[in-house]
């Protein structure tokens, strides 16, 4: 090679040559990437979010009850404060708890409707038993004692949880077993689904949950609105 072709500058030409040889391959690995990224989204579940808007409780009030908000995050920012009582583990788990987040079933239960799941702090770790007689039933801790009597079609207090169960089909099962596992565990988890921002330089705050189910989100950002609303209102009630 001569000394004029090795201070010769690469050029367009060179360039789409290049491409030109290679063409082959550039439009196989397009081909390959476009095709992966459409397989990827048909099979990938879709993601929705929903939002709630509250308003903030700007008034320091209740903030010793929540350790972990810094001493130093109550007074220097206030409106940051209350997002983080939002999304406090404190709220989190009286969401489950009032929810009945952390009933699992171990028994399939499509012959039955359960609505209105609620387990309070008092509810021990473990499986549960749900036995019929006809349309009665008693419920049995993990422990094996009885800790109440119910009836198809009406709400069932036991003290520790409760539910409402309703047949769907009289071919349902004799007996149904449930996991009711700590709050803590299911907060801890169930707080990834949410994101608290201010709305703009307003007193306000939009609550936003993402999940694969749209009545899910829908419920869980409605519900921790109702949780961060119910404790100001609380607070509000101490002070008078």
């Amino acid at each position: 090679m001569n000394s004029e072709e090795k201070g010769r500058e690469v050029s367009l030409y060179d360039y789409i040559n290049l491409v030109y040889r290679h063409r082959v391959l550039i439009i196989v690995v397009f081909v390959i990437t476009t095709l992966g990224a459409w397989i990827f989204s048909l099979l990938s579940p879709p993601v929705y979010q929903a939002s709630s808007i509250v308003k903030l409780a700007l008034k320091e009030t209740r903030l010793n009850v929540i350790p972990e908000i810094s001493p130093s995050l109550r007074t220097v920012d206030p409106v940051q404060s209350q997002i983080e009582i939002i999304k406090s583990r404190a709220l989190l788990e009286n969401l489950v708890m009032k929810h009945g987040l952390n009933i699992s079933f171990l028994t399939p239960v499509d012959a039955f409707e359960f609505d209105t799941l609620w387990t309070t702090r008092r509810a021990k770790e473990g499986i549960y038993t749900v036995k019929f007689k006809g349309e009665y039933f008693q419920v049995f801790a993990p422990d094996g004692s009885v800790i109440g009597n119910g009836r198809l079609g009406e709400p069932f207090d036991g003290g520790v949880l409760g539910f409402l169960i309703r047949a769907k089909r009289e071919d349902y099962p004799l007996v149904i077993k449930f996991i009711v596992t700590a709050p803590d565990r299911i907060a801890l988890s169930l707080k990834g689904i949410f994101r608290v921002t201010q709305k703009g330089q307003t007193d306000l705050a939009v609550i936003s949950a993402q999940g694969s189910s749209p009545d899910f989100v829908k419920k869980m950002a409605d519900a921790l609105a109702d949780e961060y609303v119910a404790f100001t209102l609380y607070g509000m009630q101490e002070e008078a």
